[in-house]
């Protein structure tokens, strides 16, 4: 089973991030990692709500991008 996660795309590079722990699976530029880290600890509950609306085939709401 694939833990709950999102996907994230800057420029040529994509990654996937876990959301529970941050664990990253491909490349990403280091600033960019950075700020999608960033984003994912201001947002954890978010996402984990997100994961489980989607789950259950509801739509998830959406996130508040990182300013």
């Amino acid at each position: 089973m694939i833990p709950p996660h999102f996907h994230a795309r800057y420029q040529n590079y994509k990654i996937l991030v876990e959301i529970e722990n941050g664990a990253v699976k491909g490349e990403m530029s280091e600033r960019a990692l950075r700020l999608i880290l960033e984003w994912l600890s201001l947002h954890r509950e978010d996402l984990k709500e997100a994961w489980a609306k989607a789950s259950r085939g509801e739509e998830p709401d959406k996130i508040e991008p990182l300013k």
